[in-house]
């Protein structure tokens, strides 16, 4: 937490991926992880994800939306590095570079 409020999810550190013990555990760290970046739509995340993948290509609300339904029992880690990446959090950098999420991924499939 930092500056001193409770219950705003954006003061508080970015989820450890590496923590999740199942593949439900890890789609809450992606929902804590955009809750941080301000909660943007799935929409402006699909806009901003399909430009940057190779080749570049549409993204629906849709699909990015899915990601986040417990029921899953794989994720696109293309998709999931994008989205790690557009999100306005430091941290996200980080991951989108291959690190913590992707591993993270791999761990709770098992």
């Amino acid at each position: 937490m930092h500056g001193g409020r409770l219950n705003d999810a954006r003061d508080l550190d970015p989820p450890d991926p590496m923590s999740a013990a199942d593949m439900a555990e890890f789609i809450a760290s992606l929902d804590m992880l955009r809750t941080q970046a301000g909660e943007p739509s799935y929409r402006t995340l699909a806009r901003r994800i399909g430009p940057l993948m190779r080749p570049p290509r549409v993204v629906s609300q849709s699909t990015v939306g899915e990601v986040f339904q417990a029921r899953r029992r794989r994720l696109d880690l293309d998709l999931l590095i994008f989205f790690v990446g557009v999100l306005p959090v430091p941290w996200g950098v980080a991951c989108s570079r291959g690190q913590g999420w992707p591993r993270a991924t791999r761990r709770a499939r098992s």
